[in-house]
């Protein structure tokens, strides 16, 4: 005679006790959840409008015509100036942005504390603002551009209005036979959850290469530093072919202009 396996299996009351304790463990995590989706929706509304203004900023640079950023009651847009008239771009990348549902966005130009605008100018500049995105729940994050030469920034904590970390956005113009480098330190205004102690300034040794601005077997070279008065200074560098090794410092912004020895400045200031 043969004997049966005893097969093993879960009883009703089993079942009830584990999904029990799912929905417990989903009830307390909820909460974490919801603040990391919010945070999430937080990072993309930033970094859309980051990415709009790098974008309005090179295109007035490269069409020598000025690019104007106006807030509206669903979000924002992009206009260029064609003559007296403000025109939409052409490119997909100038399309009106709309802002999440229940979210409101305030601008406020420094120079004046006024206007719902920010013009970027054929010079690389723009005008200061300060730009203001609140969410539905009440909850805001700061986008702000302190001097004309400066890119805009997110500035979400106090260690990111103090100083800098490490992380690098960098941003280049073309202008001839000149390439314009805006570099930025956004420190920890992308990660709101890291409330960490600042690090100061970034300072290192970097590698420009030549080729990848465009710039290969140019001859004799360059590098300037233009700080937010306009003045300018002779960036240390060695060069071995297309490749550039100097050093960095920034806090905050810093832009870099690179072309021919001689012309540089002359191409950077007056086209």
């Amino acid at each position: 005679m043969k004997r049966q396996r005893r097969k093993c299996a879960f009883t009703l009351l089993e079942l009830v006790l584990v999904m029990g304790i799912v929905c417990t463990v989903l009830a307390l995590a909820a909460p974490s959840l919801r603040g990391w989706s919010r945070g999430a929706v937080m990072n993309a509304v930033t970094a859309e409008f980051l990415a709009a203004t790098r974008w309005a900023r090179t295109q007035s640079v490269s069409e020598c015509r000025v690019y104007r950023l106006q807030a509206t009651e669903e979000g924002y847009l992009l206009a260029a100036q064609e003559g007296q008239e403000w025109v939409e771009p052409d490119s997909s990348l100038g399309r009106p942005r709309a802002l999440p549902a229940g979210w409101r966005i305030q601008l406020t130009r420094l120079s004046d504390g006024s206007g719902a605008m920010i013009d970027f100018y054929p010079t690389g500049r723009c005008d200061p603002a300060r730009v203001l995105f609140i969410a539905d729940d009440g909850r805001s994050v700061e986008v702000r551009c302190d001097t004309p030469a400066e890119g805009f920034r997110v500035d979400l904590t106090p260690a990111a209005r103090m100083g800098r970390t490490s992380w690098l956005d960098v941003s280049v113009f073309e202008k001839g036979p000149v390439r314009i480098l805006g570099i930025q330190d956004y420190g920890r205004a992308r990660v709101p959850t890291d409330q960490g102690p600042d690090r100061g300034p970034w300072r290192g040794n970097v590698t420009v290469n030549l080729k990848n601005l465009g710039l290969s077997g140019a001859g004799r070279i360059e590098i300037l530093r233009v700080d937010e008065r306009f003045r300018v200074y002779p960036v240390p560098f060695v060069r071995r072919r297309d490749v550039c090794r100097c050093r960095l410092s920034v806090d905050g912004f810093s832009e870099w202009v690179i072309g021919p020895a001689g012309r540089t400045r002359e191409v950077f200031f007056y086209g």
